[in-house]
C-alpha cells in the first residue's frame, strides 16, 4: 500500500521511514549506504544513513536481556565479520544464548541450535559438513543478515625476515584470521642453523685440541697402544746399554790408572 506520492506505508498506514546505521571505522560502509538507500527508495521507503563510533553503535544495538537501559534502538544496520579457520566463530551469534552479547541481530531459532549442537558432535567432517549447509540454508531463508559483498583483502608479510608462515586454511593466507598459530609458527628466517641438539641429560665431550708440531698423538682410551710401548722399550735398552757401556769405560780406566 502506498500513498500519493509512491511511498510504501505499514498497516496503520504510516509512511515507513528506517534508520540506518553504520561505524566509522570503514571507508566502504558509507558508500554501501548510498546503495541501499537508493535500492529502497525504488520500493518508496525510506532510508535514513547515520554513521557512529563503534562504542556508540554497539550502545544502540544491544538489546534488553544485556542489561539496563539497552533498548536495541536501531532499524538497519551495517557491518561485517571476520571469522576463524573453523567456522563455530561466525555460527555461534545466532544462537539464542548469543542476544545480548554476541548476536547483533537478535535472531532466535530453536532449530537452529540443535543443529549448532550436532554438528559440534559429528563424527566426522563430512557428516558435521551437511549439518553446517542445513544451518547455512536457515540463515539464508529466514535473512537476519544480508550478505552485501566479502572484503577482498590484500596480504603482504615479509619471507625475507620471518620463516613458518601457515595459511588458515591450507588454501587461505595466514594473516587476518582470530587465530595465534600464524604467529606461534614463525621463526627469524635470516637466523644460522646450529648444530644438533645434545640429547636431554647427555654432556657433550670437549673438543681434543690439536697436536703441536713434532708432539706424539695422543691415542683415546681402548685405542692401540703398541707404538708408544715400543717407544719406552727402545729407551730402556739405550739407557742400559749406555750405562753398561759407561761402567766398562770407568772400569777400564781404573785399571789402566
Amino acid at each position: 500500500m502506498t500513498n500519493a506520492s509512491g511511498q510504501l506505508l505499514d498497516k496503520q498506514r504510516k509512511v515507513i521511514s528506517l534508520r540506518l546505521y553504520y561505524p566509522d571505522d570503514n571507508d566502504e560502509y558509507p558508500k554501501a549506504a548510498q546503495f541501499i538507500q537508493a535500492w529502497f527508495q525504488e520500493l518508496g521507503i525510506k532510508i535514513t544513513p547515520q554513521q557512529f563510533d563503534s562504542g556508540t553503535l554497539t550502545d544502540l544495538m544491544l538489546p534488553p536481556e544485556a542489561g539496563k537501559g539497552y533498548t536495541a534502538n536501531y532499524d538497519l544496520f551495517i557491518w561485517g565479520w571476520s571469522g576463524n579457520p573453523d567456522p563455530n566463530a561466525l555460527l555461534q551469534i545466532f544462537e539464542c544464548s548469543a542476544i545480548g552479547s554476541s548476536s547483533d541481530s537478535n535472531y532466535c531459532n530453536p532449530q537452529y541450535d540443535q543443529l549448532y549442537d550436532q554438528q559440534n558432535k559429528a563424527p566426522d567432517a563430512a557428516t558435521r559438513k551437511a549439518i553446517l549447509a542445513q544451518m547455512q540454508n536457515l540463515i539464508y531463508d529466514q535473512a537476519p543478515y544480508h550478505i552485501l559483498f566479502y572484503d577482498s583483502n590484500l596480504d603482504a608479510y615479509r619471507t625475507d625476515r620471518f620463516a613458518g608462515w601457515a595459511n588458515q586454511p591450507s588454501n587461505g593466507t595466514p594473516l587476518f584470521s582470530y587465530s595465534t598459530i600464524n604467529y606461534t609458527l614463525l621463526t627469524d628466517a635470516t637466523a644460522t642453523p646450529t648444530g644438533a641438539p645434545v640429547a636431554s641429560g647427555a654432556t657433550a665431550a670437549p673438543a681434543t685440541p690439536a697436536p703441536s708440531a713434532g708432539s706424539p698423538t695422543p691415542t683415546g682410551s681402548g685405542g692401540d697402544s703398541t707404538p708408544l710401548l715400543v717407544g719406552l722399550a727402545v729407551v730402556v735398552v739405550i739407557v742400559v746399554v749406555g750405562g753398561w757401556l759407561l761402567l766398562r769405560g770407568r772400569r777400564a780406566q781404573g785399571e789402566e790408572e
